[in-house]
């Protein structure tokens, strides 16, 4: 535990200077997405870090004096281990930036769906041990894994075409609910009934067409040519004056919404 105080004390100066250095750099940068994207990362990495280090102490705890959930725990800091890495490695990345245009920007907002997508692929095997297990806890690793997941879905399906965003909609949607369920039943001592075996079986199967159906809607985003909205007044002026122009039916509206 010595040494867990001893890293908090190192790390905390580390990360008020990091978030200063951030709030700083945020300022001087040109591009508004740019800044968006700095200040989305950093708040990520800011809200992880004292979870980590409360997952790492309950390690050590569990270590000192012995407990059933030793593999749950481990899992869990390393799983935030695992994001936070990722999300400094995001923050280096947009530090890097130095230039931005449109198409720089369609390029870098489907990297952040795949990005998403990925997420929803990283923690399907621990949302299905957690689901496989009538005894796990609630509120644990393996449901935030779940309700993680669902997050992931719902930020895709706000990008999607429509068909595809109600779709993964109500997918998000069932599985909150049968999320809920399962976890009031396994509240209530009653995770190895069968009726809780039958609701865990059928989120893990939702939960793979939903990670089959993120996948298929960015494909067909991506193939579909759509643009995101501009984030420059120039680029919105181009998208609404090719909306005027264009005498054939948008279903992205993309140009309408500029012009309005």
């Amino acid at each position: 535990m010595e040494d867990l105080i001893k890293f908090v004390k190192d790390l905390s100066p580390s990360l008020t200077q990091l978030s200063r250095d951030i709030d700083n750099r945020e300022k001087e940068l040109t591009h508004q997405i740019h800044r968006e994207m700095l200040v989305r990362v950093m708040e990520s990495i800011k809200n992880l870090t004292p979870i980590l280090i409360c997952a790492m102490k309950a390690v050590i705890h569990i270590i000192a004096n012995g407990g059933p959930a030793m593999q749950e725990v481990v899992e869990n800091r390393s799983f935030l281990i695992h994001s936070l890495t990722e999300d400094i490695t995001e923050l280096v990345r947009i530090l890097q930036l130095t230039t931005y245009d449109e198409d720089e920007w369609d390029a870098d907002f489907m990297s952040i769906l795949k990005k998403l997508e990925s997420g929803i692929g990283s923690r399907l095997k621990h949302a299905h041990d957690w689901l496989e297990d009538p005894t796990s806890v609630t509120g644990g690793f393996g449901e935030r894994a779940v309700r993680q997941i669902l997050e992931c879905g719902h930020r895709v399906a706000g990008h999607c075409l429509a068909a595809d965003r109600q779709a993964i909609e109500k997918m998000c949607g069932d599985l909150a609910s049968m999320t809920d369920a399962l976890c009031e039943l396994r509240q209530d001592n009653k995770g190895g009934t069968p009726q809780a075996e039958a609701v865990a079986h059928g989120i893990n199967q939702k939960l793979k067409e939903l990670s089959h159906k993120v996948s298929e809607g960015i494909v067909n985003l991506k193939q579909s040519g759509y643009q995101q909205p501009a984030h420059t007044l120039l680029g919105r002026m181009e998208q609404a004056m090719a909306w005027l122009s264009n005498p054939t039916p948008d279903n992205t509206h993309l140009g309408k919404h500029n012009y309005i």
